[in-house]
């Protein structure tokens, strides 16, 4: 069993386990902090520096990202210090100028009072936060990646063709928090598609129940892999017929 250990945020005791993040931690005792490229479902990740939070005793001082600074006793965090709220901010007008048509960014933006420039304009619905790209990478595909540097930093595929691994399962879609990843299904195919890259389409499973789509042959090859021989019977069944 994990040993429990207390920090202090924002002047409040609060108690957590070793191995756990600060922002789990303060969260889980009603703090509100913005995130991005967090997901509970990944690994932490601290690209998009919106977590930011203010050690200010018992541990490094200076600002860190909440989602990787791990608990430990006598630790004290601030999530609203000036410090804080200035780099969220800058942080979110950065944002904001990358892709001011994408409602969550904007709602970040008005939250913290940050106005989009009047000459502002980008179509960009991708803000770079790589959850598409670790959850495709957790599950073994790497089909997605990111390439470039800079401002010419992407997520694309392999030479932007066709992914060989793609399994359709969908997780790089449900992830994403902009919309910039789309995924459509079909009666017998879905099609996923990235900004900078063709559209491509996989055939999907029917599901052995109610006959809507489930998961493409790839997706149930990799599972089949993944499990044990019991799973070698398995019918194909999308995720409603299983939850029944």
């Amino acid at each position: 069993m994990a040993q429990a250990v207390e920090i202090i945020v924002d002047g409040t005791r609060c108690r957590g386990k070793l191995g756990e993040m600060v922002l789990e931690v303060a969260r889980g005792h009603g703090f509100a902090i913005p995130t991005l490229c967090h997901h509970q479902g990944l690994n932490p990740y601290g690209a998009c520096r919106l977590c930011l939070v203010e050690v200010v005793g018992g541990g490094p001082g200076g600002l860190h990202s909440s989602c990787t600074l791990p608990v430990s006793a006598g630790l004290e965090v601030s999530t609203r210090s000036e410090r804080v709220l200035a780099a969220r901010r800058a942080v979110v007008r950065l944002l904001l100028e990358r892709t001011p048509e994408v409602p969550f960014i904007q709602q970040l933006a008005a939250s913290m009072g940050v106005e989009l420039r009047s000459d502002a304009v980008s179509e960009e619905r991708c803000v770079l936060c790589g959850r598409c790209v670790r959850a495709c990478a957790q599950i073994g595909a790497h089909a997605i990646a990111f390439a470039g540097r800079g401002m010419h930093r992407r997520v694309t595929t392999p030479f932007q063709h066709t992914p060989k691994t793609c399994m359709a399962c969908r997780a790089c879609f449900h992830v994403c928090p902009t919309g910039a990843i789309e995924s459509t299904l079909f009666p017998n195919r879905t099609q996923m598609s990235l900004p900078d890259v063709p559209p491509w389409e996989l055939e999907t499973v029917p599901c052995c129940r109610c006959g809507k789509p489930s998961a493409s042959g790839q997706a149930w090859d990799h599972m089949r892999l993944k499990q044990d021989d019991g799973f070698q019977g398995s019918a194909p069944m999308c995720s409603s017929c299983r939850r029944t």
